[in-house]
Formats: structure tokens, C-alpha cells, sequence
């Protein structure tokens, strides 16, 4: 195993399993053949690492990732940066060869009532979701222990090295735990009080994006708010369809936009000041929608490019926290996208991100802040998503992001603010296979074991109490299926496809519909080469198939 880590934790782990150890140091050295000092960050010196190792027939398949999980006064650069030059150098010198990499961090997720840490390397959530999906040879996981250590989950780590399990994210206490979504049905929850005060001063970032425009509307309209809007371009450079529209907000209330750069507290932080002191009130609350998107294949980005995208969800909603912590607290109504939750194809700098704001939400509500964290799908024709192009769109319907209306997303954040759940993703279709994964309770049924059992009459009975686990210690649940006999080949190995065709319960109940016309058989040619299946027909998706992000660009190239 590859450990990037301190002295004290490649120890432990060569008690576990043969090691060779990196450490941070000032620059590259080459100790022995199982210990090497580089620079964190640093390409040249993790390709150089990657090279040596590959020359020497040392690359170990497996990498155990702890740099993330120290104390730094620079997480970001310890943390996505390190990764980014580690999976630069393995795509450049061993391609697609199978790796197993586990990204190990420490207490940045709070299971029941554990106190919650200030999530420093939470944009490595996203960041690692998205390479998985990128990478589809690799299994790449993101793993969170609790603040015992290492030591106290070694037997755990050692055991996620091994799993097979396609979870891109676990969180190791006692036990170990996975995400899952819960749905929501409004109508039958108890409404409260709204957090926006009428009349209040509120902060609205990227105020003068699509999105953002329909948002102060909406506080004009139900709140007759005034109005700070702040974003990255000077008024005059505005173009001309956005200033008609700012100018329409001013019939109304009190509205001003300021040219502020979100990620400069102090220049932010006087700004509000002036317009305090021109209303005569406190800022009572902050809207953030600021963010910028990239669509970039891990491998291609570069460390300047994923600091321009995370900036304003990690520096910006850092500051606007403290800004409102120095004024008491107050409202924080963070924008995300259900990318920090799913991560996907391209997008890893954009979920690295938004998943960073996701975690920092939790933390916010432990210090005083009301926060709300909302991840969307895509806005219909408005925001980011008007740059997408069509096969993108496409392909994040297919998976179950559903292109939100104005009307509804605006409904949905009234909906929102006016009940008690601060963690919200919209825009998703239950009953896609995509997010049917994810929800707790269809997660559990997507795969299952099924035991066939042929024997004396009770045997049935006898195996009912027999607990299943999967290598983890996760009980799984096993339907037991009573055969005459096993039926076997003529090597005399068991005929898994007599058995599961004469006896299996879930045998497919709707007949493959073959190609009609002469697009139909043109697609279906494609895709057959593409996924290198035959038994297909034209209803089936292309992702329960196989397919992923990637082969579908490629498809669509």
C-alpha cells in the first residue's frame, strides 16, 4: 500500500499490510526503498515519485490518502491540491490502470450527536465523487474517521483498501455509515415561521445573475425587503438586459448594487457597513448564490483554475459567515447544486465546492447562524445552466435532475424557508435508477443476495436466523429460495443461468424491443460497440447498462 502520511501513521499501518511511505517534506528525497519525502502539492515531485516507483515495479495498486487528515493552515493546498498533482501524475504515467485510492479525513462529517468541526477539507467530497466518475477503472473512495485517529480504525482502513463496495463516500465510527437521502413530502409537514424579516436589510451575492434577479424579486414581492446586491462585475460593464432588470427592482424598494469582490471580508464587511448606516439597520440575513462553473476533466485541471471555482463557495461563504457572527448571526440561505451530493463527469473543481458549502452549512448552525443549505438541479433556462450544452442537458435529465421553472424554484424556496428542514436537494425524480441509489428507502433493494438452497425439508427454517455481512460487518439481507437440486454444467459447476432463469425471483418481466427503423438500429449499433453488450433493446437506459458520463460524451462525440 502507497500511504502518504506522517512517520507515526505509515508505522501503523505497515503492522497492518506492506507499506511504502510519503512523507510532506521541503523537498523530494528518497530514503530507502519504502520511504520518501516530497513536497505537498508539488507535480514534479509526485511525478517523479510515480515515475520511480512504476521503474522499480514497486507501484503498489492500492494508495491510502492521510495527508488530509492533519491540522493545516492551508487545507485546501494540503488537501485538493495534493490529490489533484497525485491523480495528474498516476493518468500520465500509468493511465488507466486499476488503482484503489481511499482519501482519508477526520471528523469532517458529524454522525447523531457529535460536535461538528469547522469542515476544512469538505470540498474533497465532491472533488473525489466526480474523479470516480471520471475514472471508471479506479475505485476511489473518500472515508471519514472520527478524531480517535488512525490507530483507532485501523482494522476499518485496512478493511476499505479491500472492499469492493461502490459507495464513493463512508464515514467510520463504531460503525460504518454511508449517505442516503430521505424524501420529503411538504404537505404533511408542519409549517413555522418564516426566518425573513420583513422590511429587514439582506445581502444577496451574484445578485445579478438570472437566478439571483428572481430571488430579490421574490423578497420585494413577500417580504418588501431592502436590498444589498453585490457581484463581480462594475455596473457599467453590465449589459444591458441586466441593468433593465436591476432597474425594474428599484421601482420597488429600496435596491443597490455594489461591484465587491465576496472572497475580501473587510472590503465586503465595510461595504454593508455604509448601507447600515444608510438605512438605519442591521443586515439581517445573506443570500448566497455566487459561484462559478467549470466543466474540466480532472486530469486537465489545473491548481489555479480550481481556486477560481471554489473561491466564492469556500473563501466567500467563510467570510460572509464571519460577517454575520460579528453582527449577532442572523439569516444564511447558502445556494449549492446537487453536484456537491452526486459529484459528476467533469465537474469536480464545480463539486468540490458546492460540497464544501453543504458541510459548511452544518457547521454554521452550531455557531449561531440560521443557515439553510439548497442544492438544485439546474434552472430552466436561467443561471449557469443556459451555457450547458444540449447533450449535457441530456445527460443530467437521464440521471434524474429535473430542469427546475422559475415559478417552481421560487415556490420551492418559500416552501423551504417555511419549514424546519435546513438540508435540502431539489430537482430530482424518484424512480430514476440514478437517485433511486441514494434514497433510503430503495437504496438497501438496488442489489441483494439471493441463496439457493437444496436439502431436507426445514432446512429453510434453520437458515432464517443466519446473520449475513458483508465484509464491512454490514448485516445484508439475503432471500433464500428453496430448488429441488442445483443444477451444474457439464464440468459439473453450477449453472448460474439455468439457475436464475428456472428459479430466480427476479427474472426481467418485460420483453426486449428490438430496433424499428432504421435510426433505432444506428443507435443501437453504437451503443452495442460502445458498451459492449448485445442484449439490449430500445426502452432500456443507457446507464443501467453500464454506461457512465464519460462513454456517454465519447458516444455523443
Amino acid at each position: 500500500v502507497l500511504v502518504f502520511g506522517t512517520d507515526e501513521q505509515v508505522e501503523l499501518m505497515s503492522a497492518q499490510v506492506c507499506t511504502i511511505g510519503v512523507g510532506q517534506g521541503d523537498r523530494f528525497v528518497c530514503e530507502n526503498d519504502s520511504r520518501y519525502q516530497v513536497r505537498s502539492a508539488n507535480e514534479h515531485d509526485l511525478n517523479r515519485l510515480i515515475s520511480e516507483l512504476v521503474e522499480k515495479q514497486k507501484m503498489p495498486q492500492q494508495i491510502l490518502f492521510l495527508w488530509t487528515t492533519q491540522n493545516s493552515e492551508q487545507p485546501e493546498k494540503i488537501g485538493i491540491n495534493s490529490l489533484l498533482g497525485l491523480v495528474k501524475a498516476l493518468v500520465a504515467i500509468r493511465g488507466e490502470a486499476p488503482v484503489s485510492l481511499r482519501v482519508v479525513t477526520q471528523q469532517q462529517v458529524a454522525i447523531t450527536d457529535e460536535q461538528v468541526k469547522l469542515p476544512e477539507y469538505a470540498t474533497l467530497s465532491g472533488f473525489v465523487k466526480a474523479l470516480a466518475q471520471e475514472h471508471t477503472q479506479w475505485s476511489v473512495r473518500v472515508v471519514d474517521i472520527s478524531d480517535a485517529g488512525v490507530k483507532e480504525h485501523l482494522q476499518q482502513l485496512v478493511a476499505e483498501l479491500a472492499g469492493l463496495s461502490q459507495e464513493y463516500e463512508v464515514v467510520l465510527r463504531q460503525q460504518r455509515w454511508v449517505s442516503r437521502l430521505v424524501q420529503v413530502d411538504y404537505r404533511n409537514e408542519k409549517t413555522q415561521a418564516g426566518p425573513v424579516i420583513e422590511e429587514g436589510l439582506y445581502l444577496i451575492t451574484g445578485g445579478l445573475g438570472g437566478i439571483g434577479l428572481e430571488v430579490a424579486r421574490f423578497l420585494q414581492n413577500e417580504y418588501r425587503t431592502k436590498l444589498l446586491l453585490v457581484g463581480r462585475t462594475p455596473f457599467e460593464n453590465l449589459d444591458q438586459e441586466k441593468r433593465d432588470r436591476f432597474a425594474q427592482l428599484r421601482h420597488k424598494t429600496a435596491v443597490v448594487y455594489e461591484c465587491v469582490d465576496i472572497t475580501d471580508k473587510e472590503s465586503l464587511d465595510k461595504c454593508i457597513k455604509k448601507h447600515e448606516s444608510q438605512h438605519n439597520c442591521q443586515l439581517k440575513g445573506v443570500f448566497h448564490l455566487a459561484g462559478v462553473a467549470m466543466e474540466k476533466m480532472v486530469a486537465e485541471l489545473t491548481v489555479d483554475e480550481i481556486e477560481k471555482v471554489i473561491a466564492p463557495k469556500v473563501s466567500g461563504t467563510k467570510a460572509l459567515h464571519e460577517i454575520l457572527v460579528r453582527r449577532g448571526g442572523g439569516l444564511c440561505v447558502n445556494f449549492s447544486s446537487v453536484n456537491g451530493f452526486f459529484g459528476g463527469m467533469t465537474t469536480a473543481a464545480y463539486s468540490a465546492a458546492n460540497s464544501f458549502i453543504d458541510a459548511f452549512t452544518v457547521w454554521q448552525n452550531s455557531q449561531g447562524v440560521n443557515a439553510y443549505v439548497i442544492g438544485w438541479s439546474m434552472w430552466q433556462e436561467i443561471g449557469i445552466s443556459r451555457s450547458y450544452a444540449d447533450h449535457v442537458k441530456a445527460l443530467s435529465r437521464a440521471r434524474g435532475y429535473i430542469p427546475i421553472a422559475v415559478d417552481r424554484g421560487i415556490a420551492s424556496l418559500k416552501i423551504i424557508l417555511s419549514h424546519q428542514y435546513q438540508e435540502v436537494l431539489v430537482g430530482l425524480e424518484k424512480g430514476c435508477w440514478h437517485i433511486d441509489s441514494y434514497l433510503l428507502e430503495t437504496a438497501a433493494i438496488r442489489n441483494y443476495l439471493e441463496a439457493y438452497v437444496a436439502g431436507h425439508e426445514g432446512i429453510l427454517s434453520q437458515l432464517q436466523n443466519v446473520e449475513v455481512g458483508d465484509c464491512y460487518g454490514t448485516p445484508t439481507t439475503a432471500s433464500l429460495v428453496a430448488v429441488t437440486e442445483i443444477p451444474k454444467d457439464s464440468d459439473g459447476h453450477v449453472d448460474l443461468e439455468k439457475l436464475q432463469t428456472e428459479f430466480g425471483g427476479k427474472q426481467k418481466a418485460v420483453k426486449t424491443l428490438a430496433p424499428r427503423n432504421e435510426l433505432e438500429t444506428q443507435i443501437w449499433s453504437i451503443w452495442q460497440e460502445a458498451l459492449g453488450v448485445t442484449e439490449f433493446g430500445i426502452r432500456d437506459n443507457f446507464f443501467q447498462l453500464g454506461g457512465h458520463s464519460l462513454l456517454a460524451t465519447q458516444v455523443v462525440s
